[in-house]
């Protein structure tokens, strides 16, 4: 099992905690808490825009791109490709999900929902019963469903076939941005035009309050207290035993667009806008930096992985942020 901090950068690691801690500060004058670290074009990454992230269970991290799949070992790119599909390496995967049988699930822009196992690769599109080709989000449930959310509409599949929920069976709207399975095995549904819960088989709309903006949703992430967290267009909401709590950051429009929620293992909540990286600290958001020193710009995925880094999918490539291991 590939181990992506101890094999590949823990030296790093070690490195930049000492070298970069008088050059980096904010406008506290304190030391940020973590170190970020940048892969793009130059350093093998298929294209600038990351879109999709997930760690599998071997520990290797797979990048899904504006144009192409790739595996990532810490330190080299292996750009995924494959015979049946001459033109793989320029698809855009916009979701990734890991099943429980160690199948790979993709989702693309255009080019429909790929399944890729050992020595095998299946495409699903319309013709398989998958309702549209744009695959914005996949989620696999307890009980060994997968979940696929299309510009028409939310697919199930299971026991090797397709099911589908429209608006005709009461899907708040056929544009599903995310799917969310939380602890309890409620499943929640993000679409353009509300939020819906699947749960004992039955699909019902929840509503949230504070007008249109608030009911395109973009995230669903419950913490570890319970909390469900909503990224909407409007900006991050909290659900707490039916009670919603509006959090607004300052700034332009587009860090309202919340489109990525993580918790860490420490408990800080990061939050991925269309106009940067945030913590929520104490019901405040605290802006995190790249190494250059810059806003995150337009974040679509963050991710925490098994040793406590946190990783973003932006249109400025993959970062990863380390936990500083000394603090002054």
């Amino acid at each position: 099992m590939k181990s992506l901090v101890v094999a590949c950068f823990i030296l790093e690691v070690l490195l930049l905690s000492f070298l970069a801690l008088p050059a980096v500060a904010d406008a506290a004058n304190e030391i940020p808490p973590y170190i970020s670290r940048s892969w793009q074009l130059d350093d093998g990454l298929s294209h600038g825009t990351v879109r999709s992230l997930i760690q599998a269970r071997d520990g290797y991290l797979w990048v899904g791109t504006q144009e192409g799949l790739a595996r990532f070992d810490g330190m080299a790119f292996a750009l995924f490709d494959h015979a049946r599909f001459a033109n793989m390496k320029y698809f855009s995967f916009l979701a990734l999900c890991e099943s429980r049988d160690g199948s790979l699930w993709g989702g693309t822009e255009a080019q429909g929902l790929f399944r890729i196992q050992p020595g095998k690769i299946s495409r699903f599109n319309r013709a398989h019963g998958v309702l549209g080709d744009v695959t914005r989000t996949i989620c696999e449930t307890k009980d060994g469903s997968i979940w696929i959310g299309s510009e028409n509409g939310l697919n199930r599949f299971q026991q090797g076939q397709f099911s589908s929920f429209t608006e005709t069976n009461g899907l708040a709207n056929n544009l599903v941005r995310c799917v969310y399975e939380d602890r309890q095995g409620n499943l929640w549904i993000g679409t353009e035009r509300g939020l819906n819960c699947f749960k004992d088989g039955t699909l019902t709309e929840v509503a949230i309050p504070k007008g249109t903006l608030f009911n395109s949703i973009r995230a669903v992430y419950q913490d570890k207290e319970d909390n469900l967290w909503i990224g909407t267009q409007g900006g991050l909401v909290r659900m707490t035993q039916g009670t919603f709590t509006h959090y607004v950051q300052p700034g332009p429009p587009s860090v309202q667009i919340v489109s990525a929620i993580c918790e860490d293992q420490k408990g800080n909540l990061w939050i991925g806008t269309y106009g940067g990286l945030n913590r929520l600290v104490n019901g405040r958001f605290v802006t995190e930096l790249n190494h250059a020193g810059d806003s995150f710009d337009l974040v679509y995925a963050i991710l925490e992985d098994r040793e406590g880094n946190i990783w973003v999918g932006s249109k400025a490539g993959l970062n990863r942020l380390n936990p500083r291991l000394f603090r002054s």
